[in-house]
């Protein structure tokens, strides 16, 4: 059976649950149905790992991207834990190849290395 997390908020306090279900409606029915709090979020697990890989420090601390389609769309993201061995030029055909800016292939690719 599926694993869904779900955000609820409750005036100032927001409740992270695990929740089995068939489908995220079901999940959402239920609490509609049973809870005085406000479903925020549903996201769905898709793979759950229970070990943690032990951190060999071999990463770049983080990227900072921007990507444009043109001159006024954008996009602004940061990629945390960037693996030293993928070059410059790996990152830009991943990010051309999987990204886009308000469905359109980015034209422009800027990079911040934050070591």
């Amino acid at each position: 059976m599926p694993l869904f997390q779900v955000q609820l908020k409750k005036g100032t306090k927001t409740i992270t649950e695990n929740v089995e279900a068939n489908d995220y409606k079901d999940v959402l029915e239920y609490y509609y149905k049973l809870s005085t709090c406000e479903v925020i979020e549903i996201r769905e697990w898709l793979e759950k790992k229970n070990t943690i890989k032990k951190d060999d420090g071999d990463y770049i601390d983080s990227v900072s991207i921007v990507i444009k389609n043109n001159f006024k769309d954008s996009s602004r993201f940061r990629l945390p834990k960037v693996k030293r061995n993928i070059s410059d030029k790996d990152l830009d055909n991943i990010i051309q190849t999987s990204l886009t800016v308000e469905n359109k292939k980015p034209i422009l690719i800027l990079k911040t290395y934050n070591l």
